[in-house]
């Protein structure tokens, strides 16, 4: 796996973490992350994301890393909120 950031995404003030992970691996995929019957909710729960970046966790730095769909994914508080994206797992 790549160490160095695919994308770098910086969600809108009213965009969830949820809606900000998947644009941001679309853009990392070139399309669809979740064609069929997949969802991000396989692999994290979204609910309990949102709520995490959406409290007011003052000057605090929260960092949530998971993988799904090969991709590496880190969303974090750190100055402004940052969804990354790093390279595909290989085999």
């Amino acid at each position: 796996m790549s160490s160095r950031p695919l994308v770098q995404y910086s969600p809108t003030a009213d965009e969830s973490a949820t809606v900000a992970v998947v644009r941001a691996l679309s853009e990392a995929g070139d399309g669809d992350p979740y064609d069929g019957d997949a969802t991000l909710r396989d692999d994290v729960d979204t609910d309990a994301l949102d709520a995490l970046f959406d409290a007011d966790v003052g000057s605090a730095d929260v960092r949530v890393t998971f993988e799904t769909r090969g991709f590496r994914v880190a969303v974090s508080t750190a100055g402004d909120r940052l969804v990354t994206v790093y390279g595909a797992q290989s085999g």
